[in-house]
């Protein structure tokens, strides 16, 4: 991943809020993945496609830390939602 890769929920993903957490289906996987105050958080900016430097600065902003470990914290987490078919990672060009 690089800071241009575009960020997009799969159309088919279901979330639900249960209790404190968030649970996000994937259908045609029949996955599913819980989620914590920080995966929450991820998943809402992701109401709409974003690009991953976009994400971490959001993230940076609200949470401590050093922008290199958030990004790859988010770069894992992503990775995992990719593999279990609830985003999509594309390659994007930088803006001009």
């Amino acid at each position: 991943m690089d800071d241009h890769t575009l960020i997009t929920r799969c159309a088919d993903a279901m979330a639900t809020d249960i209790d404190d957490a968030t649970v996000i289906l994937s259908l045609p996987s029949n996955c599913y993945v819980s989620l914590d105050a920080v995966g929450q958080r991820i998943w809402a900016l992701l109401a709409e496609p974003l690009r991953l430097d976009a994400l971490v600065a959001h993230l940076q902003d609200q949470f401590e830390g050093d922008r290199a470990a958030i990004r790859g914290d988010v770069e894992r987490f992503l990775s995992e939602l990719a593999t279990d078919g609830l985003v999509t990672l594309q390659s994007a060009d930088p803006p001009t």
